[in-house]
C-alpha cells in the first residue's frame, strides 16, 4: 500500500530538524514554571506536519517535520509524532540522572537508558467512542558501579526531578480554544481556553530557512528502514481498533557532549530513527541540537495533528487548512531541597485552527482528536513509572 499524497518534505531538500533564523514565537513566561515552550505546527499532507518551537530562555528557534510510517500510509520520511516525544523523554530522564548521580559522586561514564512507552486505541471513530490510553513507561538505567543502593537511589532521585515525572505523573487536563474560519467559536467536551492573542491565527510560513552555518551532521537520521511492505500497512487507519502501541528509546552521552538516542516503533512494525539532543547555550550545552523540553513539545503538538488529520481523512471531511499553535510550561524538581521538590508540568494548552466546510465539524473533530491523541492522554493519567537499575554486578 503506497502513500497518495506527495512527499512534500522531501520535494523540499531540507534536514528534518534544524535551527532557523530571524523568528520569535514570543513564549508567554508564568512565575510558577521555570521554561515556557510555544509551538506552532501545521499540516503539509495530514501525515506529514511542520513545527516552530521555541523557548522563553533560549535565542534559538528550531524547525522540526515528521511523518507516520505505512501503518499510517505516511511516506515514513521523518519520525513519527510518538518518536519525538519519546526522544525528548528519554534525554531528559539521561540528563537527571547524570546530575543525580554527579551530586551523589557517582561516575556518569557509560551510563545507559531504555525508555519503552506503550500507548492503546479502542474503539469505533464513527461512533465516536474510539480512545487513546498511555501505559505507565517502564525505564531501563544501566550506570558502571558496583554500588547498586547507591545507583538506585541515584536514579530514582533523577527521575523524580525531571519534568518528565511532572508530565506523566500528574493528572493534566489539556485546554484548547477553536478559530474557525478566523473566528473563535465554542469548543465541544474539552476544556476551554481563552480566547486565542491577536497573530496566533496566522499560519506558519513554509519551510523556514535555515540558520547559518548549517551544522555539519544531521540531527535527526533514519538507520533502519521497515519497508512499505509489512503486515501493519494502513492498520491504523481502520474506523475500529482495539490496539496496543510500543515504542523503545535507547539514550546515551555521544563523545561530544550531546544526547543520541535511538527510537525504534515496535508496534505497529515502524522504522528506527537517531537523535541527537543537545541543552541551550548557558544551561549545560552549546545549543547544536534541540533540548529534551523542546522534542517533548514537538511530540506533543504533532500527535494532536495526526488525530485531528487521521479523523477527517477517515470520516473523509475536509478541515480546510489546519494549524495549531500550542504552550507548554515545565519546572525541574531538587530531590535534595526541604522538603524534596519533584518535577513539575502544566497542562498543555492548545489554539486550533481550522477551516471546514461545515463549521459543525470543526467541534466534533476537536473533541475526537483530544479522545484519541495518545500524550494527551498521557497528560490526563496519572501514571507512575517504572525505573529499574542496572549496575556492573548484574
Amino acid at each position: 500500500m503506497k502513500p497518495k499524497a506527495p512527499n512534500l518534505l522531501l520535494e523540499s531538500g531540507l534536514p528534518i530538524v534544524y535551527a532557523v533564523s530571524g523568528m520569535s514565537l514570543n513564549p508567554p513566561e508564568n512565575p510558577e514554571f521555570d521554561v515556557a515552550v510555544r509551538t506552532a505546527v501545521r499540516s503539509l499532507t495530514v501525515m506529514q506536519k511542520e513545527a516552530i518551537v521555541a523557548r522563553s530562555d533560549s535565542d534559538r528557534v528550531w524547525r522540526l517535520a515528521s511523518d507516520e510510517g505505512p501503518y499510517l500510509q505516511g511516506h515514513d520520511f521523518a519520525p513519527a509524532p510518538l518518536a519525538f516525544l519519546s526522544t525528548g523523554l528519554a534525554v531528559d530522564l539521561l540528563t537527571n540522572i547524570e546530575r543525580s548521580l554527579v551530586s551523589m559522586g557517582l561516575s556518569i561514564d557509560s551510563v545507559r537508558l531504555v525508555l519503552d512507552s506503550r500507548y492503546t486505541m479502542e474503539g469505533s471513530l464513527v461512533k465516536g467512542t474510539m480512545i487513546g490510553g498511555a501505559e505507565p513507561p517502564e525505564i531501563s538505567v544501566f550506570v558502571a558501579n558496583d554500588d547498586s543502593s547507591k545507583a538506585t537511589g541515584a536514579a530514582l532521585s533523577g527521575v523524580m526531578a525531571s519534568a518528565t515525572a511532572g508530565l506523566v505523573g500528574s493528572r493534566l487536563t489539556s485546554m484548547f480554544s477553536l478559530t474557525s474560519h478566523g473566528r473563535q467559536i465554542d469548543v465541544g467536551r474539552v476544556a476551554p481556553l481563552e480566547e486565542a492573542p491577536p497573530g496566533l491565527h496566522e499560519r506558519p510560513g513554509q519551510f523556514p530557512p535555515p540558520a547559518s552555518p548549517a551544522p555539519e551532521w544531521p540531527i535527526v537520521t533514519k538507520t533502519w528502514d521497515v519497508g512499505t511492505d509489512t503486515a501493519d500497512a494502513g492498520s491504523s487507519l481502520k474506523a475500529e481498533q482495539r490496539r496496543g502501541l510500543h515504542l523503545r528509546a535507547e539514550a546515551r552521552r555521544g563523545g561530544d557532549g550531546m544526547a543520541v538516542v535511538e527510537v525504534t516503533i515496535h508496534e505497529p512494525q515502524g522504522s528506527t530513527f537517531r537523535f541527537l539532543s543537545d541543552e541551550p547555550a548557558g544551561l549545560g550545552g552549546d545549543g547544536r541540537a534541540p533540548d529534551a523540553l523542546t522534542y517533548i513539545s514537538a511530540g506533543i503538538g504533532f500527535c494532536f495533528m495526526t488525530q485531528i488529520g487521521r479523523y477527517a481523512k477517515i470520516l473523509q471531511r475536509s478541515l480546510g487548512d489546519y494549524h495549531i499553535s500550542q504552550d507548554t510550561r515545565f519546572s525541574y524538581g531538587n530531590p535534595s531541597a526541604e522538603p524534596p521538590r519533584g518535577g513539575r508540568a502544566d497542562a498543555p494548552r492548545t489554539h486550533v485552527f481550522v477551516a471546514p466546510d461545515d463549521e459543525s465539524f470543526a467541534s466534533h473533530a476537536l473533541d475526537m482528536s483530544e479522545q484519541t491523541c495518545f500524550i494527551h492522554a498521557m497528560c490526563r493519567t496519572e501514571l507512575r513509572p517504572r525505573v529499574k537499575t542496572l549496575t556492573a554486578r548484574d
